[in-house]
């Protein structure tokens, strides 16, 4: 996949993009540039540089997929948002849920996906902790 490197600066309403670069060397230069001689920037706020991808989720897109926000409750209850970003979430766990993020056809489709990685990581986590295997979460809308 390709990628640019991109240069920032600021925080909230005051960030922004300073210059965008094709290669990391490139932008390592800019920065450098950016930062001074003495590495103290007195005219830009914290710059810094930022790796994006070129084109991210266009295959998803072509596929005509949409990314899913899936949260597994432990006890069983999900729910399901169509969750419009181009980052690439990993699953992580909260207290009384697991969420995941996929990438799906519709809602049925994401829940399943969910559902299936679930079974897999709940299989891998009682296995090293010598537990035996408890069924996986129902389909019980919250």
């Amino acid at each position: 996949m390709a990628k640019v490197w991109l240069l920032v600066s600021g925080k909230y309403s005051d960030f922004r993009v300073v210059g965008v670069f094709s290669t990391e060397e490139n932008a390592a230069k800019g920065l450098a540039y950016l930062d001074g001689p003495d590495g103290e920037c007195d005219s830009w706020d914290d710059p810094r540089r930022v790796e994006y991808e070129l084109d991210p989720v266009i295959a998803e897109l072509n596929a005509g997929l949409s990314q899913w926000r899936i949260v597994l409750n432990d006890d069983g209850s999900y729910s399901a948002t169509c969750y419009r970003d181009f980052d690439n979430i990993p699953t992580s766990r909260a207290y009384g849920c697991v969420i995941y993020f996929v990438w799906a056809r519709d809602e049925d489709h994401a829940v399943k996906i969910a559902a299936e990685r679930h079974a897999g990581w709940r299989a891998g986590a009682q296995a090293a902790q010598g537990v035996p295997k408890s069924p996986a979460p129902s389909r019980r809308p919250v």
